[in-house]
């Protein structure tokens, strides 16, 4: 029984630690606005399809990601490779809104790092509950017995 309390101090103290660094960081990655769309077998073809609908996209290879970041008056698109190599190209509002609509409906917040992130501020509020609740009802056993 002390060893489990004593695993859980620990797990809370971490998580204690790690909600108010989630939370900073997440913020930054909401003000910074970029998210991005895994391009998969199920979306490739419709993706392929809007950016030819852009007729200043030149496509350069198979595409791992796409992304955008909202602007001031325009917006940005971002283009990552299966090699590695990255895009970037700035639209105006009305400029193929119909990619900007998929991405923005579709995307992930900062991509990979921001999902990360979420879930663990989400792990860690979970922790702190599951330690409170074991508290209480620590608190309930000693004084029914």
């Amino acid at each position: 029984m002390k060893k489990t309390n004593r695993y859980f101090k620990i797990l809370f103290i971490i998580a204690i630690i790690l909600i108010p660094i989630c939370f900073c960081i997440y913020f930054q990655y909401a003000l910074i606005g970029k998210k991005y769309v895994k391009v998969n077998n199920q979306n490739e073809n419709e993706i392929l399809k809007m950016l030819e609908e852009s007729n200043s996209i030149q496509i350069k290879g198979k595409i791992k990601e796409i992304g955008n970041m909202q602007g001031l008056g325009d917006w940005y698109l971002y283009i990552r490779y299966e090699d590695g190599s990255q895009e970037e190209e700035i639209f105006d509002d009305g400029d193929s809104f119909e990619l900007y609509q998929y991405i923005k409906h579709n995307g992930i917040l900062a991509g990979t790092k921001g999902m990360i992130v979420k879930y663990t501020l989400y792990t860690s509020v979970g922790i702190i509950i599951v330690y409170l609740l074991y508290k209480v009802c620590m608190r309930i056993n000693k004084k029914t017995d």
